[in-house]
């Protein structure tokens, strides 16, 4: 980062230079400047105490957090996608992403020194911080609901949406980190930050929100009973999804779906966060989330069916099974070379160890339950439920299911009393 300050070392904004915020030409990252300081009205030079200018000092920061925020609302529209289609997936926008981040922190160092300079007390110093961290929490929230609020219907007003939160999500937890590392700002902000943390709070859910959205759209492709896929496998393409290309929201009922559209809408997102600078355990916990829900509502939508009392269903078959773990496997090769292969692996166990049951070798007793009881992410309901619906003939002996639910709730028990005994 030192190199993007080299021609602005010692640059301070006073009146005569401070800058407009009508456009982005300011803040290309050889023009970012290490302080912001405060331009005051012309009665300031007129106050009589240091409490009158403090508060006048204080007014003027507010409006300069506005303008700050105003200008950072107009960057959200931008920065993340502002590559352009064309552009290599590994290249970053040409207008720095956390520009708000260090403009709100070098602000705040401003700040510092002015009230230092005004001989303000220990005690005072901490309330007007304490002020402006409350109105930066504040201001920013405001944006963050305006873009929750936005009716994504279509894949163009949802690409924006996301990348308004990612945007947000990164500067809101990178000024609180700024923030949380400056001994001069760290005792303080303890106590006045609740508003940051509800920033970023909202900026991930929101952006958890909006993307399952779209996935539980596309995991339909995941349980389509066509081999479409067994014939892509040299020809599947993952990369993120073009700024231009369009995806239906809504899947029609005569579109066939495809495991592909899933995966580019992954890397769409691991790209829009590598772009926005995301700290990467927002990353984590983000993608953890999502394979939750798709092992989820996969393994859901095997068992609950009622029409597979009577009919049966392909995915508790070997067919079906196998093919299931084929797209799985795709999901988890992705996260894998985007260093999330543990958070993937260990959401979609459940699917997965489903598989595995329906999957197994049952021509003997002992070796099929010993195998059954490997697979910890299943309870008893589940394989209970399970092996009474197995699609494959012949169907399980009741006694088998009876032995094999018993010992697996016996293992569940033990296991339980185990951990809770700790």
């Amino acid at each position: 980062m030192g190199q993007r300050f080299n021609k602005c070392h010692n640059t301070t904004l006073f009146k005569q230079n401070q800058p407009t915020y009508a456009n982005t030409d300011q803040l290309f990252p050889d023009l970012l400047p290490l302080i912001v300081d405060v331009c005051l009205p012309p009665q300031a030079n007129s106050t009589s105490t240091k409490d009158d200018f403090a508060a006048c000092l204080h007014e003027a920061a507010c409006d300069t957090v506005d303008a700050i925020l105003k200008l950072a609302t107009s960057l959200s529209f931008h920065t993340p996608t502002a590559a352009g289609p064309n552009a290599r997936s590994s290249s970053r926008p040409p207008i720095f992403v956390l520009t708000p981040a260090f403009l709100l922190y070098g602000f705040l160092r401003g700040c510092l020194r002015r009230w230092r300079v005004a001989q303000l007390t220990r005690e005072q110093q901490e309330h007007y911080l304490s002020g402006l961290l409350n109105h930066i929490g504040s201001q920013m929230f405001h944006c963050i609901q305006n873009c929750c609020q936005t009716d994504a219907m279509t894949w163009t007003t949802l690409r924006v949406v996301l990348n308004q939160l990612l945007f947000w999500l990164a500067n809101s937890s990178e000024l609180k980190n700024f923030l949380h590392n400056d001994v001069d700002f760290h005792e303080a902000s303890q106590n006045s930050c609740q508003l940051l943390s509800n920033c970023i709070d909202s900026s991930f859910h929101g952006l958890r929100r909006n993307f399952l959205e779209l996935v539980k759209n596309l995991s339909p492709s995941l349980l389509f009973p066509g081999d479409y896929d067994q014939q892509d496998d040299v020809r599947l393409d993952d990369r993120s999804l073009s700024p231009n290309e369009n995806i239906q929201l809504a899947m029609p009922g005569t579109m066939e779906p495809h495991i592909q559209q899933l995966l580019q809408s992954l890397a769409f997102m691991m790209r829009g966060m590598r772009q926005a600078c995301v700290n990467v355990s927002f990353a984590l916990q983000f993608f953890a989330y999502i394979f939750h829900a798709i092992g989820a509502w996969t393994f859901n939508s095997i068992v609950q069916t009622e029409l597979k009392k009577n009919k049966g269903s392909l995915w508790t078959t070997r067919l079906g099974a196998g093919r299931l773990m084929r797209r799985l496997q795709r999901i988890k090769q992705w996260a894998s070379r985007h260093g999330l292969g543990s958070a993937c692996e260990i959401n979609l166990l459940l699917p997965v160890q489903a598989c595995q049951l329906i999957t197994a070798d049952r021509s003997k007793f002992r070796p099929f339950q010993i195998r059954v009881l490997e697979l910890r992410s299943l309870n008893s309901a589940k394989v209970e439920w399970l092996l009474s619906h197995l699609g494959d003939p012949p169907p399980l002996p009741s006694e088998w299911v009876k032995n094999i639910t018993k010992s697996v709730r016996q293992v569940c028990t033990f296991i339980w009393t185990s951990c809770t005994s700790t």
